[in-house]
């Protein structure tokens, strides 16, 4: 691949490395950065990431809604007692 080489080349020059270094940091030795055999099963565990992830989410949207509706049913207690206190006064 000449367009690959030539910015091999370029990228070892710009970094001062020499071809070797370059080279070995390039390839990729390192098991975190291959994909597994099995893509299904990356698949699916991300999958069941994104379920816990939503269902997560909706409980948490419950519950401020939940905690919406208890502030609201005070606040009008309150202004019905404020209400209250200001016909006696």
């Amino acid at each position: 691949m000449p367009g690959y080489e030539s910015a091999m080349h370029t990228a070892s020059r710009i970094l001062n490395l020499t071809q070797d270094d370059l080279d070995e940091i390039m390839s990729v030795t390192d098991d975190s950065f291959q994909m597994p055999a099995n893509r299904d099963t990356v698949l699916d565990k991300n999958e069941k990431i994104r379920q816990k992830i939503l269902k997560l989410l909706t409980s948490q949207e419950e519950s401020a809604s939940k905690l919406l509706k208890i502030f609201m049913k005070k606040l009008d207690e309150v202004q019905a007692t404020d209400r209250e206190l200001a016909i006696i006064h």
